[in-house]
This record gives C-alpha cells, sequence and structure tokens, in this order.
C-alpha cells in the first residue's frame, strides 16, 4: 500500500497515474495517505481534483506551487487535515472559503499570499488553529478581529506584512499566544503604548521595525 507520495513533479503525472490505475484503483491506494508533500513542483489547482478523494489526509504541503484559490474546493473533504503549507502559491481572498470547513487545522501557512484582513473572516471556523502563518501578506490586523474564538491560538507570524500600531489591540484575543513575529512590519512606539495584556507570550519578534527605546 502507499503510505507517503513525495513529490509529484506535474498535473499530468497524476493523471496519467489515474489512467493506468484506474478510478477503483487510485481511490483504493490513495484514500490511506495521511501525509502528502508536493511542494516546490508544477501542480497547479486543476491538478488537486485528483487528489479530491483522500479523506484520510492529515498534512498537506502545497508550497511553492501554481495552485490558486479555485482549486482549494477540491480539498473540502480533507476534513482530518491538520496542518496545510499554501506557502507562495496563487491564493487570495476567495480561496479561503473552500478550506473554512477543514475544522480540525491546526496549523495554516498562508505566507507571500495575496491575503487581506476581509479574507480571513472566511477562517474564522477554524477554531483549532495553534500556528498560523501571515508573513508577506497584506494583512494590516483589523481583521484578526473575526477570529476571535480561535483561542487555542499560541503562534502567529506577521512578519514582513502590512500590520500596523492600529492592529495591536486585535492581540489580545488570543490569550494562549506564545510566539510573536512583527518583523519588518510598520509596528511603531505608539502601538505597544497601549498594548493588549500577553500572560503567555514567551517570543516575540520586532526586527527591523522603528521600535525606539521610548
Amino acid at each position: 500500500s502507499v503510505e507517503v507520495l513525495h513529490q509529484i513533479l506535474e498535473d499530468s503525472e497524476l493523471a496519467e497515474l489515474w489512467r493506468e490505475t484506474g478510478a477503483v484503483a487510485w481511490r483504493r491506494e490513495v484514500s490511506r495517505l495521511q501525509h502528502l508533500a508536493i511542494n516546490h513542483t508544477k501542480v497547479t489547482g486543476r491538478g488537486l481534483r485528483y487528489l479530491s478523494k483522500m479523506g484520510a489526509m492529515r498534512s498537506l504541503n502545497l508550497a511553492y506551487t501554481g495552485v490558486d484559490s479555485g482549486g482549494l474546493k477540491h480539498l473540502r473533504h480533507m476534513t482530518n487535515l491538520r496542518s496545510l503549507d499554501l506557502t507562495a502559491t496563487q491564493v487570495s481572498n476567495a480561496g479561503l472559503k473552500h478550506i473554512a470547513a477543514l475544522e480540525q487545522l491546526v496549523n495554516l501557512s498562508l505566507p507571500q499570499g495575496n491575503i487581506t484582513d476581509i479574507g480571513l473572516k472566511s477562517i474564522a471556523t477554524l477554531r483549532n488553529i495553534e500556528k498560523l502563518n501571515l508573513r508577506g501578506t497584506r494583512i494590516r490586523g483589523a481583521g484578526l478581529a473575526h477570529l476571535s474564538d480561535c483561542k487555542s491560538l499560541s503562534s502567529l507570524d506577521l512578519s514582513e506584512s502590512r500590520f500596523e500600531d492600529a492592529g495591536m489591540q486585535q492581540l489580545g484575543r488570543f490569550p494562549k499566544l506564545r510566539g510573536l513575529s512583527l518583523g519588518k512590519t510598520r509596528v511603531s512606539d505608539h502601538g505597544f503604548s497601549d498594548q493588549p495584556r500577553f500572560d503567555c507570550l514567551k517570543k516575540i519578534d520586532l526586527s527591523n521595525t522603528v521600535i525606539s527605546d521610548m
């Protein structure tokens, strides 16, 4: 039986495997997969349709692929998924609605994507999320209010995003936050003048900001 398919090179190979094994055999083999990494490949959103029956999947790495917002609709049956990496893909706000049903997600990575504050409303249902990576996105901070039910969030990466002082108050919604990355953002001394209380915070990155002695 197949346990892990690592780095399937392109959509055509997925299609070829479908043709060679037939639909029944394909479903039998891949439906048991729990971990799949096809990052840094030529896979696009269109190719994800061949993975739509992987209901047992627990981790899926699609980083640095051509996957787009429309392709994410093929993931909606992966309700056991706990980790999803969409780093540097073509996913935008529109695609986030397709992962709203993946309520078991614990780790979600969306770095370098065309994600804004409005888009966060679509993932408000992910109440079990513990690690959220929004590095390099267009998040300013106000949209974090949509995630107020994500009380288990312990790690939040907003580095290199458009995060600004006004968003600091939203961080108080996450009582278990232990790690916070704000490097290369627009935060300043003003943002910390009336910051929320962080009882659990153990690590914070403020590198390459305008924070001063004040």
